[in-house]
Parts: C-alpha cells; sequence; structure tokens
C-alpha cells in the first residue's frame, strides 16, 4: 500500500546536515569553469565532490574553480583523487578534515 509521505520523510542528513539531494556531483574533468557552472546549476544538487590533489586552493588558476564552488551554495566533499599511495591519501584526507574544519573520526 502507497501512503503519502513528507519529502523531509526522505532527507538526507550526515553529521545533523539535511540534504534533499542524495545526488552527488563530480567537479573534475570538464572543459571550462563556465562548463562545470553550468552543470551545478542543472543538477539541483546538494553535494559536490571534489579531489583536492587535483585543484590549488590558493588562487592562481584555481580561483575560477573556488568561486563558482563558494557561489553554488553546495556542500563540498573532499575526496583523494589523484593520490598514488595510501599514506598519500591519508594525508590529503586529514588535510582536508582540517582544511574544511570538519569532524574527525572519534575511533581513532
Amino acid at each position: 500500500m502507497n501512503t503519502p509521505h513528507d519529502a523531509q520523510d526522505d532527507a538526507l542528513v550526515l553529521y545533523g546536515e539535511d540534504f534533499t539531494s542524495r545526488f552527488l556531483l563530480g567537479t573534475a574533468l570538464y572543459p571550462s569553469p563556465a562548463v562545470m557552472q553550468e552543470a551545478i546549476a542543472a543538477a539541483g544538487c546538494d553535494m559536490l565532490t571534489l579531489g583536492l590533489r587535483r585543484q590549488n586552493p590558493a588562487g592562481g588558476d584555481g580561483d575560477a574553480f573556488w568561486q563558482i564552488l563558494r557561489e553554488s551554495g553546495c556542500r563540498l566533499l573532499p575526496n583523494t583523487a589523484g593520490c598514488r599511495s595510501a599514506g598519500e591519501a591519508i594525508t590529503l584526507a586529514e588535510m582536508s578534515r582540517e582544511l574544511f574544519d570538519t569532524p574527525g573520526s572519534s575511533s581513532r
């Protein structure tokens, strides 16, 4: 039997944050920042994944990339794309946690 439900019943909750969309959009391999910006707008997602190993958040060519992410209003989910070893991936994950001021694992 189908019962009506509130859209809020389907909300994804992570770390106390509600997300209306479960769609995660990647930010790699777009032919230009403008195309990435259009894709983010069209997707209607709440979260964007980004490989920090591939981006430079401190100005330069990456500035247009970071400006688009800031203006999107989406939450960012860093990943370890581009790492070549487990050690490098762990270090990058720890740096990402510090950079984005996200909670760490309490099991460590």
